[in-house]
């Protein structure tokens, strides 16, 4: 059975998502010189994760399908939802 969160919880984690939105720029920026420095490094452990896996590209690929449509309907339900709050 999932826990349930306490006020202190979800107080936490609106702040950390309204953070994570305000500070957009900054990731991106940081993603961005990061990769920048460790391409090298990062094309390298694909190729090794590859090598060592065949199934890998078709594992990726699966895992990434299966994400966005979970996402994909989880913001359809959310229109919805707010659609029907709306007509309300």
């Amino acid at each position: 059975m999932a826990k349930k969160k306490t006020e202190t919880e979800r107080e936490l984690a609106e702040w950390r998502r309204i953070y994570y939105i305000a500070h957009r720029e900054e990731r991106l920026a940081y993603a961005k010189q990061y990769y920048e420095t460790n391409k090298e490094k990062i094309l390298q452990k694909l190729k090794t994760r590859s090598a060592e896996d065949p199934d890998y590209a078709k594992k990726k690929k699966a895992y990434h399908k299966k994400y966005y449509r979970k996402k994909k309907a989880e913001r359809r339900a959310a229109r919805a939802a707010a659609k029907r709050e709306e007509q309300s």
